[in-house]
């Protein structure tokens, strides 16, 4: 900043130590001044950052309450979608046990007539 400028009749009328104090004594004050406006504008940008970190947290709550109701509903519906396809997989494998105990009844039936045949014909041939 530029100094003061006094004027000579102010110079003239302190002396040349006195007109040089008045100066210290104004840039002193301006110095003052400078810090005590940049504390007020960091106070103030520390509030208004304060409020916006409160408002951002606000919109985040209210954002994830609104989410919510729909992972809710998403998850309701997978947990359907899951216990009806292992509910079909349980039915497929039920029926698949039962055609291998069809299929092993008619195997075992099969071979009991034909030991059975076989026996009638060697003891016939006797």
């Amino acid at each position: 900043m530029a100094a003061p400028d006094l004027g000579f009749h102010l110079r003239d009328r302190l002396g040349s130590e006195a007109a040089e104090d008045l100066h210290c004594a104004f840039e002193e004050i301006q110095h003052d001044m400078l810090a005590i406006t940049a504390d007020r504008v960091e106070a103030r940008l520390d509030a208004r950052l304060a409020a916006l970190a409160i408002e951002l947290r606000l919109d985040t709550a209210r954002t994830q309450a609104e989410r919510r109701p729909e992972v809710a509903y998403g998850e309701t519906t997978l947990r359907v979608m899951v216990i009806e396809g292992v509910s079909t997989i349980r039915a497929e494998i039920a029926e698949m046990r039962v055609d291998a105990l069809r299929w092993s009844l008619v195997f075992w039936v099969g071979h009991v007539v034909a030991i059975a045949m076989l026996m009638a014909f060697m003891l016939r041939s006797r």
